[in-house]
């Protein structure tokens, strides 16, 4: 039998699978460790061969989608937080493929909405999802990603740029302090100090700081605590600056998901992925996210009617691989 296969490789992980009419076939997931392999293409015929080696009837893919988390712009790739730089032209031709497409992983992972099962979604606050219009997609995790999803007839076409770097606005008194904080640490506060792993740790240090005026320069102090602590004591409710941190964190997420909705005209709703949300789900839902996302000053009936979800699927990357697949021989642009 003759499968397509697909990937979403990351910085430290590299998760494969085969799929067949844009379905990924549960038994043939399997992932490696980047660092176990010097090069990509040897990661994908290790999996290959080992497949190979366990299915009976099986006929090696000779096309395939792989969603990678860097930027995707020519031939030539290379990995942001890991070493492996290669040629999509002489990977294909390492590996023996007729056709591979490499594309962004939110590209992935935005080709992935309208395919994630409804127990994989938590809505927050009213709106309904409309038919055949732009859908958004914003992660928070080692940095604040942003793509949106555009109605093509039958299909969809991802649209992938970099939101996460856009200026971070503040709306109220507490985050104008934030802003001037992080202003004098960085020569540029985007939403991405804020909206990421990195900047929940920086939200955290300034709130300590605006809180009991400790100076977060003095190696003493060790006011400086890791994402992971902040958000289990905030969860634990044994932290009163760490909960201050992650309600803020969510108020100002909620803001720029609601800008972003508004850029793209999202009536097909606003997804809220990566590594935090999920985490964070209780003290999201409970949190001003939605109210902050609708305060849209004259836009805000508009955004009223824009359904709100936290995506906590086990791997959209590989199931918008699948998806892409189904139309990477017509749809080139991903």
């Amino acid at each position: 039998m003759s499968y397509n296969l697909i990937a979403d490789i990351g910085g430290t992980n590299a998760r494969f699978a085969l799929c067949e009419n844009g379905s990924v076939i549960p038994q043939f997931k399997q992932t490696l460790s980047c660092v176990d392999y010097p090069h990509i293409g040897l990661a994908i015929s290790s999996y290959l061969d080992g497949v190979e080696a366990e299915v009976e009837a099986y006929i090696r893919p000779v096309r395939g989608v792989i969603a990678i988390a860097c930027p995707v712009y020519s031939d030539q790739v290379s990995m942001t937080n890991h070493g492996w730089s290669f040629s999509v032209k002489d990977l294909q031709q390492q590996i023996g493929f007729e056709q591979l497409d490499v594309i962004n992983d939110f590209a992935a992972q935005a080709m992935a909405l309208p395919w994630i099962p409804e127990e994989n979604l938590a809505k927050i606050g009213a709106g309904d999802i409309e038919e055949n219009y732009p859908k958004v997609l914003v992660g928070p995790g080692t940095g604040l990603g942003v793509a949106g999803l555009v109605p093509n007839g039958n299909s969809w076409i991802p649209v992938v740029g970099e939101g996460g770097h856009g200026a971070f606005a503040p709306e109220s008194e507490i985050e104008r302090k934030v802003l001037e904080i992080f202003s004098a640490k960085f020569p540029r506060v985007s939403r991405e100090r804020l909206l990421s792993g990195q900047g929940l740790e920086d939200l955290y240090e300034t709130m300590t700081v605006l809180s009991t005026g400790r100076n977060s320069e003095a190696p003493e102090q060790n006011i400086r605590k890791e994402a992971a602590w902040i958000t289990n004591q905030a969860l634990q409710h044994k932290d009163d600056v760490a909960s201050s941190a992650l309600d803020l964190f969510c108020k100002v997420l909620g803001s720029v998901v609601g800008d972003i909705a508004l850029t793209f005209g999202a009536r097909g709703g606003a997804y809220i992925c990566g590594g935090i949300p999920p985490r964070i789900m209780p003290i999201l839902q409970q949190s001003t996210f939605r109210s902050r996302f609708e305060d849209k000053g004259r836009m805000s009936d508009f955004v009223k009617r824009i359904p709100t979800y936290i995506v906590n699927h086990p791997c959209p990357g590989l199931l918008g691989a699948a998806a892409a697949a189904v139309h990477q021989w017509d749809e080139r642009r991903l």
